[in-house]
């Protein structure tokens, strides 16, 4: 039996959930650890200065480890969707115009199939600025060349 439409969407939230509740516990767990750290030192500072260099180092690690799973479980996730719902959809995703992996699923969902795209608009804006931000990450070691005015565009959304 195929799972309705809605107990799909509830699998994929859920998903989404557990990798931002991951998320907000390492953090917790973290801001503890180093003030649990910091509170035992009596060097006039320099522990202090040790443990918080070294938490900015583990704290973005981690982040960017979290941006990339939940980019990478969105495009996955919009991947299965377009291809088990999209007649062609290899020879059409080949064909569709330049842009992130996610950029090319929307505009081949929104040409091939009945998903009310505007509906959740807001949300895939939102993925694509993290893509873009990703991509700069992981595919170009940080580099934003090319991507400036996008980037700061991103910077500028999120206030």
């Amino acid at each position: 039996m195929l799972a309705a439409k809605d107990d799909k969407v509830k699998y994929l939230r859920k998903r989404l959930d557990y990798l931002r509740d991951c998320n907000a516990d390492i953090e917790n767990r973290l801001r503890e650890d180093v003030t649990e750290f910091s509170n035992k030192c009596d060097d006039d500072g320099a522990c202090n200065k040790y443990a918080w260099s070294i938490e900015i180092v583990v704290r973005n690690t981690f982040r960017y480890t979290m941006l990339t799973a939940v980019c990478t479980f969105l495009e996955e996730s919009v991947k299965f969707l377009c291809d088990r719902s999209i007649a062609d959809y290899r020879n059409k995703l080949k064909a569709c115009h330049p842009g992130t992996w996610l950029a090319k699923h929307r505009h081949l969902l929104a040409d091939n199939t009945q998903v009310d795209l505007p509906a959740i608009k807001v949300h895939l804006d939102t993925m694509e600025d993290f893509v873009v931000v990703r991509n700069c990450i992981v595919h170009e070691w940080g580099r934003v060349d090319g991507k400036v005015d996008r980037i700061i565009e991103i910077d500028e959304k999120k206030g």
